[in-house]
């Protein structure tokens, strides 16, 4: 790429993130109706596909810079290879758009993808989703220079280039596949015992960990309802009222509501409900609510006692439809301890945040939750890991998504992010929802068969039993580690793969040698 080349790596990646946008949330302006109106929801939609093509034209305008020789003082440097040098732009799309406080974009990478393929997807516990993306990304590209390279090619000495190229293209997923077929550590957890060595393709071993018996309710809903504040508040609470109804005494372990159902009335309607049913059945209930004029998003977990305990509020918000309580959003851990000790854990052995060792004599397992689209963050399900979390629990409401896009997309993928986000953190997935479908997903990502009772016209209970994730941390949860360990394996392939010819270094213009 000659002197214009910048320009046109800019104008690519706006292309290309502008359509991956459109493609991916082509349903925004549909769900968008109800809720903004079409004035609104329009504009909105355009500005998040546009704000997505530039981001993605920043970062590969950036990743030209990478591959260009340049120079550093008197110093020359060459130019990072095609494939590094995208794995790394990939890196940076796959953590960049969580990174904004309060919105962020919801970007899914090629990593969600991979839900059906779950051999490569192992691969995230060690370097994240993010990092999975950049595998994905180096490995693609270097298989296409591999199929663009004319004859046989050599860098001198040794392997031609294309063989080298071939075989660097699948380096690091053997090394990935070596590491977890050695058994290495899989992490350490805040109490500093490690997750122990690792056990088939992944950080746990399902067979030795306790279960937990849990139900999750999905409940009929559409737009049509959602956007009628009376009507959704009568009918969603009777519906909510009629499944927990099907749950007995004694069955359970906890019971998950999905999010925020009413919001029309100070306090919630969900709460008192909660609450009786809490006691009704003697577990702790877990549910969504807005609260106040400014619709606050929270998870509130109500116990047998009469109690209400407050989880979460939510970080990612819908802009123009749910309020943001700054002062109180970030502090809020996400981590609740639930007070039952399922057979094969033991008294005192769970490890948690400062919340749960406050409590002395307290023992149960440390559950974390994620409301909604927040499963598209990679980055708050680690915090919540971080925390000590070792159940995932993730309210969400999809009415509004309900017969939109081709093929019902927007839903399939909040259950993609659901299964992504089990793999990645190593954590059992709890899901519940107000128009979609409720699931469990164990540490592996793979969706756990239940019994699911139904009210027709009313929705259902999955009651299902799924192993309680790890204590110890998985590397790719550990905040950086998993994008610096990526970034540091594809630089070592610096000295295995060769660079190729770049434009020669502008030099200082001089007079002419005699």
């Amino acid at each position: 790429m000659g002197p214009a080349g910048f320009r046109r790596a800019v104008i690519l990646g706006g292309l290309f993130g502008g359509i991956h946008a459109l493609l991916l949330l082509h349903w925004l302006p549909e769900a968008g109706v109800p809720l903004l109106g079409w004035p609104t929801a329009i504009p909105a939609a355009v500005a998040v596909w546009a704000l997505n093509g530039a981001l993605v034209a920043v970062v590969l305008g950036a990743v030209h810079r990478l591959r260009s020789p340049r120079r550093l003082r008197a110093m020359p440097v060459p130019g990072i290879p095609v494939p590094i040098s995208l794995a790394a732009g990939w890196v940076v799309l796959g953590s960049l758009p969580a990174s904004i406080p309060g919105v962020g974009f919801p970007w899914l990478g090629p990593e969600a993808s991979l839900v059906e393929a779950p051999s490569l997807l192992a691969a995230s516990p060690w370097v994240g989703g993010a990092g999975v993306a950049g595998l994905l990304a180096f490995s693609g590209a270097a298989l296409g220079r591999v199929l663009a390279m004319p004859g046989s090619g050599s860098a001198g000495s040794g392997l031609p280039t294309r063989v080298r190229w071939l075989l660097a293209a699948f380096l690091p997923w053997g090394l990935l596949w070596a590491a977890m077929s050695f058994g290495l550590s899989g992490g350490e957890g805040r109490d500093g015992r490690g997750a122990g060595p690792l056990e088939g393709p992944g950080p746990v071993a399902a067979h030795q960990a306790p279960l937990l018996r849990v139900a999750a309710l999905s409940v009929e809903a559409d737009p049509g309802l959602l956007v009628d504040a009376e009507a959704r508040t009568r009918i969603l609470m009777e519906r909510l009222d009629d499944l927990t109804g099907l749950l007995a005494k004694g069955e359970v372990d906890v019971v998950v509501w999905p999010e925020s159902p009413t919001g029309t009335f100070h306090p919630p309607l969900e709460e008192s409900a909660a609450v009786r049913w809490s006691q009704a059945l003697e577990v702790p209930v877990l549910f969504g609510a807005l609260q106040g004029p400014a619709r606050r998003n929270l998870v509130l977990a109500a116990d047998p006692s009469g109690g209400l305990s407050p989880v979460r509020e939510k970080r990612r918000l819908v802009p123009l439809v749910e309020g943001w309580n700054p002062g109180a959003s970030w502090r809020s851990s996400g981590v609740f301890l639930l007070p039952v000790v399922p057979e094969g854990l033991p008294h005192g052995g769970s490890p948690g945040p400062e919340e749960i060792q406050a409590r002395p004599g307290s023992t149960g397992v440390p559950v974390g939750a994620l409301i909604c689209f927040e499963a598209l963050f990679g980055d708050e399900g680690r915090a919540l890991r971080r925390g000590g979390a070792r159940v995932l629990v993730l309210p969400s409401n999809e009415g509004w998504l309900a017969g939109v896009g081709v093929a019902d997309a927007a839903r399939r993928q909040h259950r993609s992010a659901a299964a992504l986000r089990a793999r990645e953190l190593a954590l059992p997935v709890i899901r519940s929802a107000v128009g979609g479908a409720a699931g469990v997903w164990d540490v592996h990502g793979r969706e756990v068969g239940g019994e699911v009772r139904v009210i027709p016209g009313v929705g259902s209970v999955m009651v299902a039993a799924v192993a309680v994730g790890p204590a110890g941390v998985p590397p790719g949860s550990s905040g950086g580690a998993g994008a610096v360990t990526l970034v540091a394996g594809l630089v070592l392939l610096l000295a295995f793969a060769p660079r190729s010819a770049g434009p020669p270094v502008r030099r200082s213009a001089g007079p002419p040698p005699p």
